[in-house]
């Protein structure tokens, strides 16, 4: 009973540390309508670089090499004075930072937003899911191809899931599986 409640507290006291990290800015206001993006804090090959509006709709988006660029500058003269959302996103996480343009200004928002990435795999019949959720509600549901639900699960404020499927007992066929937290949507084509 001892070394389970000294687990627990362990695992409580890293949920409680992972959420109150600070993720540095990676957003920096550089010169008049400029800002410049960090790029050393991915550790991918590659990354997706987006700038979206106030409304989401998507003005820039690129795929930078993070080996031979260390930072991007993007140059916003051409923009209306508002408020736009950076986002950098590899395989595990989407990051996103807010900046505003106001009179050929650039600041750059303190806060920053992390979103981990389910991270899953599908071998001999078994969905593999690994997913640090950070107290997010999670919900798992598998889809045959005519969209009927065959299986779902729901998770509520759990650090993270680390779960085995067995589909095995499903007709052979294509399944989706989708991950469903906050408003964030994973699908993964699975086949049987």
């Amino acid at each position: 009973m001892k070394k389970l409640f000294s687990i627990l507290f362990i695992a409580f006291t890293l949920v409680v540390n992972v959420k109150a990290e600070e993720i540095p800015s990676f957003v920096a206001p550089t010169s008049e309508n400029t800002f410049s993006i960090n790029l050393s804090y991915w550790k991918s090959a590659m990354v997706d670089v987006r700038i979206k509006d106030e409304f989401g709709n998507t003005l820039v988006s690129e795929k930078l090499s993070t080996k031979d660029n260390k930072a991007r500058a993007y140059n916003l003269k051409n923009l209306v004075d508002g408020n736009y959302t950076v986002e950098v996103e590899d395989n595990t996480r989407l990051v996103k930072q807010d900046v505003s343009l106001a009179d050929n200004v650039v600041t750059s928002s303190t806060t920053v937003k992390n979103i981990y990435k389910p991270n899953t795999k599908f071998v001999d019949g078994i969905f593999k899911i690994n997913y640090l959720t950070l107290g997010h509600d999670v919900t798992v549901k598998i889809v045959n191809a005519t969209g009927d639900v065959v299986f779902t699960q729901s998770y509520e404020q759990q650090a993270a899931i680390n779960k085995a499927y067995d589909l095995n007992n499903l007709k052979k066929g294509s399944y989706n599986a989708i991950v469903i937290s906050n408003d964030d949507v994973y699908s993964f084509d699975l086949v049987k």
